[in-house]
């Protein structure tokens, strides 16, 4: 992994260094569902949405049957989840300055995951505290630089463009919301709650192939550009 996403403040001023892909022209464009890259960026934001609202609605269920706490303090187990999230995204623009969007994701999903798995698997209410704290550090910026990303894949040589894929990318990461939970609900009826969030570690941790899976069809659509004469705008190799 080389090079650094620009920050959105400074992304137009100063290109990042390493993987360029070709700016895309008006005359070129294609629809967003037609693009696998797309697809790929929506599934990671899919992975993520799924694991907040599955956090959501049931860690704190979790804490009251699992582990043996009130209904009070269960509750405070999303509030952690949540607080972390929150103060990660803060320091975002310097983050992602310093070590680049997909390095941010995978990174993110390792995080994450392990922080799901150590919540679900470790029998201690304060480690299962922590671990969903922690996973709402790995979770931070999975969906905001997955929407950056999106936008600047279709972003256009006059520096407009990226609005349908940024909607592309929402709309799937939106259903993310809305299948976590009963996904959840489904497979503890099944099996037990334990065994349901520790299939969402799962998924949060197919973030980081999935990263690299976008990664490797850029540059596969670096290699096979054939616009001599376009401008070009940074997107890096994780």
């Amino acid at each position: 992994m080389s090079a650094h996403w620009p920050a959105r403040s400074a992304r137009r001023s100063r290109p990042a260094k390493g993987w360029r892909r070709p700016v895309i022209s008006s005359s070129s464009r294609r629809s967003a569902a037609a693009s696998p890259v797309l697809w790929l960026l929506g599934g990671v934001a899919l992975c993520a949405s799924i694991a907040e609202g599955a956090t959501a609605d049931w860690s704190a269920l979790f804490g009251v049957r699992e582990r043996g706490l009130s209904e009070a303090t269960g509750a405070l187990i999303y509030a952690c989840f949540s607080i972390t999230m929150a103060c990660t995204r803060l320091c975002g623009e310097a983050i992602q300055r310093r070590w680049g969007a997909p390095r941010m994701l995978i990174g993110g999903a390792v995080i994450g995951g392990l922080g799901l798995a150590t919540a679900v698997i470790a029998p201690s209410p304060a480690l299962t505290f922590a671990g969903f704290a922690v996973a709402g550090v790995g979770l931070a910026y999975a969906s905001p630089v997955v929407m950056e990303l999106s936008g600047a894949a279709g972003r256009r040589a006059d520096g407009g463009g990226g609005e349908r894929e940024v909607a592309f990318a929402t709309t799937i990461a939106y259903s993310g919301f809305l299948l976590g939970p009963p996904m959840v609900g489904g497979i503890a009826e099944l099996t037990s709650l334990p065994v349901a969030l520790g299939a969402v570690a799962v998924l949060v941790l197919l973030i980081g192939p999935l990263t690299l899976a976008a990664g490797t069809l850029l540059r596969r659509e670096l290699s096979s550009a054939k616009e001599p004469t376009s401008s070009s705008t940074a997107y890096p190799s994780p």
